[in-house]
């Protein structure tokens, strides 16, 4: 396969639709087709679920989407390391937010201020395998199992976002179960679920949620929130940014700790490109920076 077969494929899933996707790299119809199809007869699996003129990748069209934006994303950070503006440019996937994380990437900018952090967030896992081109993960050590990882913070309490003036804003004590009857905003997440992780502390309190709206940026989050389009939850690990948001109020749920350890993984390739930030990392936990 070539570049020019994966961003036809890659605009062919965008779009859902062959002639579409032809208009817009200005191709004819026969020859995205073609390209479809020879790239298929050279992967030796079929890449969509075909419904009259739509197309739906299928679970190896998934996959093969997925590392084709790892491509385009890897090419456009070779652009980014090679015109000279940075000494070294380190990428991470973040498969969760943590506000500890940030505050250590922000102390190591300090003393290294040549170094640029570039976050991604496109990660796929695979029969319990993470796939990614960063040099780091940040995200739980279960989804990691075939890495090396370091723990950093732990989400031991979770809180209710609600708008300001929201009636259970002004309760002594709340519980998950009080939530039931809201509407929730969330995050996209990676999982089985297709949320973020909070999903599931409603379901581990015996309710499915209901969800009005879903986005993939933390500030639209909060912001939708304030705005009243629903309610959120979040742990303690990640009340930094929306704290800073109007409108928003925090309020402690009455439960038992979860536990949910927030890790920095790595494989040999990592270890290599970011050697200096990890051992950071280590002495930073250790109060030693």
């Amino acid at each position: 396969m070539d570049t020019k077969q994966l961003s036809t494929f890659m605009k062919v899933v965008e779009t859902g639709n062959l002639s579409e996707a032809a208009a817009i790299m200005h191709m004819s119809q026969p020859a995205v087709t073609a390209q479809i199809q020879k790239l298929e007869e050279e992967t030796g699996v079929l890449l969509f679920r075909r419904n009259g003129r739509s197309l739906t990748p299928n679970m190896q069209g998934r996959i093969l989407y997925h590392m084709a934006q790892e491509m385009a994303f890897s090419d456009s950070l070779s652009r980014i390391c090679i015109d000279g503006s940075v000494d070294d440019c380190i990428t991470i996937a973040l498969d969760v937010y943590s506000d500890y994380f940030l505050k250590i990437v922000g102390e190591y900018s300090k003393i290294h201020p040549g170094s640029c952090f570039v976050f991604h967030t496109d990660i796929l896992n695979f029969k319990g395998r993470s796939y990614t081109s960063s040099d780091l993960i940040l995200t739980y050590p279960y989804k990691v199992r075939d890495k090396e990882t370091l723990s950093l913070d732990r989400q031991d309490r979770l809180y209710a976002i609600l708008p300001s003036g929201h009636p259970l804003a002004q309760r002594e004590e709340l519980y998950i179960g009080d939530l039931r009857d809201e509407y929730f905003v969330f995050l996209k997440g990676s999982d089985h679920s297709g949320y973020e992780s909070t999903y599931r502390e409603c379901q581990n309190a015996g309710f499915s949620p209901k969800i009005r709206l879903v986005v993939d940026i933390p500030a639209t989050k909060y912001a939708a929130i304030g705005s009243g389009c629903g309610i959120g939850l979040i742990y303690n690990t990640e009340t930094s940014l929306v704290s800073s948001m109007k409108n928003c109020v925090l309020v402690e749920l009455k439960r038992r700790g979860v536990d949910k350890t927030v890790c920095l993984a790595w494989d040999e390739r990592g270890e290599a490109k970011a050697h200096d930030f990890i051992n950071f990392v280590k002495a930073y936990r250790l109060g030693l920076n």
